[in-house]
C-alpha cells in the first residue's frame, strides 16, 4: 500500500520497537532528563519557526499526514492489550527529595481545583451509587492505617515544636481573651465553660486564656490555659465524662487526663460540672498558681 510518509512499513516497525524499549528502560528516562537539562537554550529563530508551525497546527502535530492501515492496527492493539493506554504498567523512577520540594514550591499557596465547588445532586447520587456494597480489602485496610500513623506522628511532633517555641498563635489567644473579658462574651463554649471562665478571671485575673480548639496538645484540645505556670484546666460534664457513659471513676477519668498532659509538659486539673463555683475553682487550682 502506497502512502505519503517517507518511511516504509519495515523502518516503521523499527522505529515502533526502537521507541518502546526506550520508554521502558528508566535509565535512558534519567538521562534523557539530565541531556534535557543541559542542552542550550533555543535560539530565536528556531523559537519563531516553532511558533508558526504551531499557528497552523495548534493541536496535532500529525494534522495533514496519513498512517498506514498497518500502523493503525498497531496503535489499536496496544491500546486494547494496555487497558486503553499504550504505556500503561511502564512506572517512571521516583521522584527525588528536590523535585518533591520544587513541586512543593510550585504549589504553594495555590488553591485546590475543587476549593467551594459543591458537586451536583445528580454526581452525589452516582458517587454514593458507586460506593455501595465496595469493601475495603485488609490490604487496603493496613495501608490507610500506616498512612494515619504517620500523619498523627508527624501533627504530634509540629504540636510539640509549636509549645516548645511558643507559638505567635499564643499572642492571638491572649487578645481573644481580652476581647472576651471586654465584651463579656465567649465565640464558643458550653453554659458550664463560660461559667468557669468568668470564676477564673475574677480568682486569678490575666492568668487564663479560653481555647478555642486552637491549640492540641497531644491531640487533645484543653478548655482552659495558663502559659506562665504551663498549666491547663479542663471542664468535665456530668454526662459526656461520667461513668455511666465512659466506665471510668471520676478518679480515673481525672488521672488519665493529667498523665496525658504531663507527658507534653503541663500539668492539668479537672473541674467537674458539679464543682463550677468559686470556693471549690480557687481550692484545686491554688497550690499549682502559689503567690498569685
Amino acid at each position: 500500500m502506497k502512502t505519503n510518509s517517507l518511511h516504509s512499513a519495515a523502518s516503521k516497525e523499527k522505529m515502533s520497537l526502537a521507541r518502546k524499549k526506550y520508554f521502558q528502560m528508566q535509565d535512558n528516562r534519567i538521562k534523557a532528563s539530565i541531556a534535557a537539562k543541559n542542552r542550550p537554550p533555543i535560539s530565536a529563530k528556531t523559537r519563531l519557526k516553532m511558533s508558526v508551525a504551531k499557528l497552523f497546527n495548534p493541536t496535532q502535530y500529525w494534522l495533514g499526514k496519513n498512517r498506514s492501515e498497518e500502523t493503525k492496527k498497531k496503535i489499536s492493539a496496544a491500546f486494547v492489550i494496555n487497558g486503553g493506554h499504550p504505556f500503561k504498567g511502564v512506572k517512571r523512577p521516583p521522584a527525588t527529595e528536590e523535585t518533591k520540594k520544587k513541586l512543593s514550591a510550585a504549589h504553594m499557596g495555590q488553591l485546590a481545583w475543587n476549593k467551594g465547588v459543591s458537586p451536583s445532586e445528580e454526581t452525589r447520587r452516582k458517587m454514593s451509587i458507586a460506593q455501595t456494597g465496595k469493601i475495603i480489602s485488609s490490604v487496603t485496610r493496613l495501608k490507610l492505617s500506616q498512612s494515619a500513623k504517620k500523619i498523627r506522628e508527624v501533627t504530634s511532633a509540629r504540636s510539640k515544636r509549636m509549645w516548645a517555641e511558643k507559638d505567635p498563635v499564643v499572642a492571638a489567644l491572649e487578645i481573644q481573651r481580652l476581647h472576651s473579658y471586654i465584651t463579656d462574651k465567649v465565640l464558643c463554649g458550653t453554659k458550664p465553660e463560660w461559667a468557669l471562665f468568668r470564676i477564673l478571671l475574677e480568682a486569678f485575673p490575666k492568668h487564663f486564656v479560653i481555647n478555642l480548639n486552637k491549640f492540641s496538645i497531644g491531640r487533645k484540645f484543653p478548655d482552659f490555659i495558663c502559659f506562665k505556670h504551663q498549666l491547663v484546666v479542663e471542664m468535665f460534664g456530668m454526662y459526656w465524662h461520667g461513668e455511666k457513659r465512659t466506665g471510668l471513676s471520676r478518679s480515673a477519668a481525672e488521672r488519665s487526663r493529667r498523665r496525658h498532659f504531663v507527658k507534653y509538659g503541663y500539668k492539668a486539673v479537672v473541674i467537674w460540672e458539679d464543682e463550677v463555683n468559686k470556693k471549690t475553682v480557687r481550692r484545686k487550682l491554688r497550690p499549682y498558681l502559689k503567690g498569685e
